[in-house]
């Protein structure tokens, strides 16, 4: 995997110096609903990275990072209005490629390159005439542009001549943020988001990254399962299907996986064989003391929002035994003993309407890349 980040930097000027863009940065976050907090309690952060020695601040910023870099100079406009200088966003994808932006809303600036070797097509093309001007020497900078790298944010460190931004100044990221924590010209800022009153609400699971593959014989799989309610206590986890009734299949390394403290917490489970109600049966395990997390709060930014559910997830991890025509019967619940209605289950064929339609519909999508499926392999009754 190479490097992925978006930044912002802004060129210093009587208005905009390091407490004037601290300022914008808090503006920005308050204007979304969010108050100042310390480390501990903050739901998103920001960085902002004024070396005396450079000419520029460098900004990065969780409500900041977007999916695109349009997305990015919108942002880049409204700091360069405020702030009345220079902005240069850049956002650099798997050290693919990257996006630059330089806007200055007073004299209408807007040059935008491309860098890399882009594998979708590109939101702008490359406007060399608007660089004009602002760069040191033209030539050079289509060249270095137009240079076949092997890292796209290599090019950054050409822009410290071009445009006296010192290369690792530009690829300012979360990871700089952090290993420069002590640095006196990086200042951390942290951000809560208030919670609604939802307390009370019960917890409702649910299976969000959803398994593709049916299970199979002696092999480990994984599911998992977050919260869309509220907080609550005792985790029941059980196995269902016809198979039960007469052990045609059974399970060996069933352990319960979730995070805490960013560690990984393993549990063993001894599942127990009981019948049910209606008459079937069903492998059982329980922890009436097992913390269920709160739904996150889904006001966050997608990328910090989807962080922070795999944070709150809790998975099973299990070895199938027995009858491999059976395997599709394997149905997976996660359910909260507070709401047992509020529970999850994973079943491989859960969004097709049978398991004939869901082998039909594996073998004419995904399955021509991760493996196609022979119907005579399964009981599809």
């Amino acid at each position: 995997m190479g490097l992925s980040f978006s930044n912002y930097n802004i060129k210093k000027s009587d208005t905009a110096q390091l407490e004037s863009v601290l300022n914008a940065v808090k503006q920005q976050a308050m204007s979304l609903g969010y108050t100042t907090c310390e480390e501990a309690d903050a739901d998103v952060e920001a960085a902002v990275y004024a070396p005396e020695d450079s000419g520029w601040i460098s900004v990065w910023s969780e409500l900041m990072s977007v999916e695109n870099g349009c997305d990015l100079s919108s942002t880049a406009a409204r700091l360069s209005s405020e702030l009345k200088t220079d902005v240069l966003t850049a956002m650099c994808c798997d050290s693919d490629f990257m996006f630059l932006n330089l806007i200055n809303t007073q004299d209408g600036t807007d040059a935008w390159a491309n860098v890399g070797n882009l594998y979708c097509e590109p939101e702008r093309e490359t406007n060399f005439p608007a660089w004009s001007g602002r760069v040191k020497d033209l030539q050079r900078f289509e060249a270095d542009l137009n240079d076949d790298g092997v890292f796209a944010e290599d090019f950054m460190y050409t822009l410290d001549e071009q445009l006296g931004l010192p290369g690792e100044q530009g690829c300012f990221n979360q990871y700089s943020a952090k290993d420069m924590s002590g640095n006196g010209s990086v200042t951390r800022l942290f951000f809560s988001l208030p919670k609604k009153a939802e307390d009370n609400n019960l917890p409702w699971l649910e299976i969000k990254s959803f398994g593709l593959m049916p299970c199979k014989n002696d092999e480990t799989s994984k599911e998992s399962a977050v919260n869309n309610g509220g907080a609550s206590k005792g985790l029941a986890v059980a196995f269902t299907g016809d198979y039960v009734r007469n052990d045609e299949i059974t399970f060996s390394d069933v352990q319960l996986e979730y995070i805490e403290n960013s560690k990984w917490v393993i549990v063993p489970i001894t599942l127990k064989k009981y019948q049910m109600i209606d008459g079937g049966y069903m492998y059982y395990w329980e922890d009436k003391e097992f913390p269920i997390p709160p739904a996150v709060n889904p006001e966050l930014p997608m990328k910090k929002r989807m962080e922070k559910e795999f944070e709150s997830s809790f998975g099973v991890r299990f070895t199938p035994h027995g009858d491999p025509r059976k395997m599709l019967d394997i149905k997976l619940h996660f359910m909260p003993l507070e709401n047992p209605k509020g529970q999850a289950v994973w079943y491989v064929y859960k969004h097709s309407k049978t398991k004939a339609a869901f082998i039909e519909d594996h073998n004419n999508g995904s399955g021509k890349h991760i493996g196609l499926l022979n119907p005579d392999d399964y009981d599809l009754d």
